[in-house]
């Protein structure tokens, strides 16, 4: 049987797994390859990039006892998952490895190396079976686990042959999970919205899709639009509306007063507006702290005379609508306001300063 018609099948027997499912609860067996003790309990959750309301089941956990576990799922559309244990989750907060489960899902077995894993349900079928050798094709070469190389700097790349993929497989779920997972991670692109376009009507009425088109048009910071107006707080813990400096290039950065790489990343900071501020170029900061980490925001503005406009977005409710999930995160803007360039490293920040802002 050649694997044209061994997909054919495959999309038969989901779509009548699909309409048999309804609000059905089904049991999955699961078995672990390797040794783990029988109090521990394996967790499959949603990857910690991907918001819960994409999940109708957040998490689904079972009890491990002599190498077994058994998952009581009613799923009414694929998921995609990661696992944890309960005995890791101070080591290993999630495992390596993608696993999605159907309603055609009956067992699973977990290897320690996650993308030797086995999970019989068409849809993680899909994933190993046409969705990963369809990347290598494309010349999409990963050193590390499956295709994890993607949160590794080809994500540009990743996008790309996505979007091919979608246009030759226009209803696959484990596509748009993908797309999910990277619209999440990287906030609004423009290649992210003609992708969505590209799946059947069908998919485009599907509760994941619309709830992704919903969260992708939500989104107001995006390259090559005028920055948004944003309500935030100052160091006086006043709100106001955000004030954008009079400047030809203005870094916006977004950070946190315990975040390591933020800290580290201002002594650089510090040095070009020290050199280019009389040039035209300006800097404003906006921290996510929660509340109870004010003063500490505070003490850091001090004690490290970070001497430009600072602002609060508490909570970071606004960072977490603009997919702003890892920190620092950097928007340069042009003297209209305008989005140019996303977490430019500070090398190519100097250089185009440079090259750019007259002495």
């Amino acid at each position: 049987m050649n694997m044209f018609k061994i997909i054919i099948i495959l999309t038969f027997n989901f779509s009548i797994a699909l309409a048999q499912y309804g609000d059905k609860t089904i049991s999955v067996n699961g078995k672990i390859s390797y040794e783990r003790k029988s109090n521990d309990s394996i967790y499959f959750s949603n990857f910690f990039a991907i918001d819960q309301s994409y999940f109708e089941q957040p998490i689904i956990s079972s009890r491990i006892e002599n190498g077994t576990f058994k998952l009581e799922t009613g799923l009414p559309y694929p998921h995609m998952y990661v696992i944890s244990y309960k005995s890791e989750k101070d080591i290993y907060p999630q495992r390596d490895g993608t696993y999605f489960i159907d309603p055609s899902t009956t067992s699973i077995m977990v290897d320690s190396v996650g993308d030797s894993s086995k999970v019989d349900g068409v849809t993680h079928q899909e994933y190993k079976n046409r969705f990963v050798p369809f990347f290598i094709d494309e010349g999409y070469k990963c050193d590390y686990s499956l295709l994890d190389c993607r949160f590794m700097g080809k994500g540009s790349k990743f996008d790309t042959i996505l979007s091919k993929y979608v246009k030759k497989y226009p209803e696959s779920y484990v596509a748009l999970w993908f797309l999910i997972e990277r619209m999440e991670m990287e906030g609004h692109h423009e290649q992210y919205e003609e992708t969505l376009q590209l799946f059947l009507p069908r998919m485009k009425k599907e509760k994941l899709w619309q709830m992704a088109h919903e969260s992708l048009n939500s989104i107001t910071i995006r390259k090559d639009r005028i920055f948004p107006e944003l309500d935030l707080k100052t160091v006086d813990l006043d709100l106001m509306t955000m004030i954008l400096p009079k400047a030809k290039y203005t870094l916006v950065d977004f950070w946190f007063s315990r975040c390591k790489p933020c800290l580290e990343a201002f002594p650089k900071i510090k040095e070009l507006y020290g050199r280019f501020r009389d040039r035209g170029f300006e800097i404003v900061s906006i921290s996510v702290d929660k509340v109870e980490y004010i003063p500490k925001w505070q003490e850091r503005i001090v004690e490290r005379e970070l001497n430009w406009p600072q602002y609060l977005d508490e909570n970071g409710g606004i960072a977490e609508k603009n997919k702003i999930v890892s920190y620092p995160t950097t928007f340069l803007l042009d003297e209209k306001g305008i989005v140019i360039e996303k977490n430019l490293p500070l090398e190519d920040l100097e250089r185009l300063l440079e090259n750019n802002l007259a002495p």
